[in-house]
């Protein structure tokens, strides 16, 4: 069944992963990661998939260099190649789960670089959608929360996750299916203690769901009509911008006050939360209930800022512009597809410390045009100075040779819109009921 089901997922989605899609495999040892590994294997050379799997050692805790060891050695037996990616820390770094998982995305997002892979795979299973869809249930969230998680869904770090996507491709099986299934490989597997530790809200969560099979039943029904209206709200949204949502330079944004008002109070904050995200070119995303409350304020005339973006309401438009703060400039080198200056451009061959904002320098008189962007646009542009200390080169409106610089404003933004969950809808919708593990 586990190998038929991932053949299955691999099809469903052969248009987002490609005709020959490289694919690093995210496994810890555990029973979920490791099952996902071996049915890979299975159906490798059936879907002409290009493998490599990698284990991230935390160094928080004893054995995790020998667990990395055990799956490097299985992974050998399957002919996948095997990176262990171990994590340094400072002495006074923070080390809390979610610490944790943001350091190791960031090491998995540089090793899919490394080895060319365009795809992330995890062992996520229907255990933990229902265990995330019940927590957020107990959060308060609606709709968009409810749906739990996506299949195919953007890295959480940015940017060095710029085109690199999560896949979640054993999400319709359980972690009994998946132990199962290793059992009749006579293959072992690790298994992690801190999945025993009261301390975290998901191992409360999974101990309350234990034989609970008609909670599991109505979380999971719930988890498939949200899913329904999450995609629903995506697609609407995704018509709104392209219609009604002007990109300017530098990811800047435009958008008309009136067509704002015609959605609903929930896609409304679900969007500018996005919005200011790609604006600001920030990982972090504003609380959706603060970006409702910002959106009724009546003098917004103002303006004010919000998680790195400087909001303005001007003859019934709604400008967005990045906030200066050299401070906390973002960049990132991906190799060879460029360097990210700011989050929010991509240059394919200037280094990204070349550039520094525009803000205050002079305009010069070549670009005095009818095209010069409006002074809260272009501030927020990236330039090079010259050695004296005056604006030499604007990438946005003068050539630079080869060079040309994208912004990734349009392009994030479109990808944070999209949360496919076809196969799993489809997989679960077939049940009239569930029985839980």
């Amino acid at each position: 069944m586990i190998k038929s089901r991932l053949s299955d997922w691999i099809d469903t989605y052969r248009s987002d992963l490609g005709a020959t899609p490289k694919i690093l495999i995210a496994v810890s040892g555990g029973s979920d990661s490791l099952a996902m590994l071996e049915a890979f294997h299975e159906v490798r050379d059936t879907h002409s998939l290009e493998l490599t799997s990698a284990t991230v050692d935390h160094s928080l805790r004893e054995g995790s260099a020998e667990e990395a060891e055990f799956v490097r050695e299985i992974s050998q037996s399957l002919r996948i190649p095997h990176q262990t990616l171990k994590l340094d820390w400072m002495t006074s770094e923070n080390r809390r789960q979610a610490a944790a998982r943001q350091k190791r995305y960031r090491a998995l997002s540089d090793c899919a670089r490394a080895c060319g892979a365009s795809f992330i795979a995890t062992g996520h299973t229907l255990d933990d959608q229902i265990e995330t869809v019940l927590m957020r249930l107990n959060a308060g969230s609606g709709f968009w929360g409810l749906a739990g998680m996506a299949e195919i869904s953007p890295v959480p770090v940015w940017p060095e996750g710029y085109g690199l996507h999560i896949i979640r491709p054993v999400m319709t099986l359980t972690r009994s299916d998946l132990q199962d299934y290793l059992r009749s490989r006579n293959t072992g597997w690790v298994s992690d203690p801190s999945n025993e530790d009261t301390d975290y809200e998901r191992v409360r969560t999974r101990r309350l769901l234990s034989g609970q099979t008609e909670l599991w039943s109505h979380l999971l029904h719930i988890c498939i009509e949200a899913g329904k209206m999450r995609d629903h709200a995506c697609r609407r949204l995704t018509e709104w911008v392209n219609t009604s949502m002007e990109w300017l330079a530098g990811s800047s944004v435009r958008l008309a006050r009136s067509s704002l008002n015609e959605l609903t109070e929930e896609s409304r904050g679900r969007l500018m939360q996005l919005v200011i995200a790609t604006v600001s070119g920030r990982e972090q995303f504003v609380d959706v209930a603060r970006m409702k409350a910002v959106l009724d304020q009546p003098d917004l005339e103002k303006g004010l800022t919000l998680g790195g973006c400087v909001l303005r309401e001007e003859e019934a438009h709604i400008l967005i512009v990045p906030e200066l703060d050299q401070s906390n400039v973002r960049n990132a080198d991906l190799g060879r597809m460029g360097q990210v200056w700011d989050g929010r451009v991509l240059f394919k061959r200037k280094s990204a410390s070349d550039f520094t904002p525009w803000g205050d320098q002079s305009v010069p008189q070549r670009l005095r045009t009818p095209q010069l962007p409006s002074y809260p646009v272009r501030k927020a542009l990236p330039i090079i100075i010259g050695s004296d200390s005056r604006t030499k080169h604007v990438p946005h409106m003068e050539s630079m040779g080869n060079e040309r610089p994208h912004d990734l404003g349009p392009e994030r933004l479109m990808t944070l819109l999209r949360h496919p969950t076809e196969f799993f809808s489809r997989e679960n919708g077939r049940r009239e009921s569930f029985s839980g593990p």
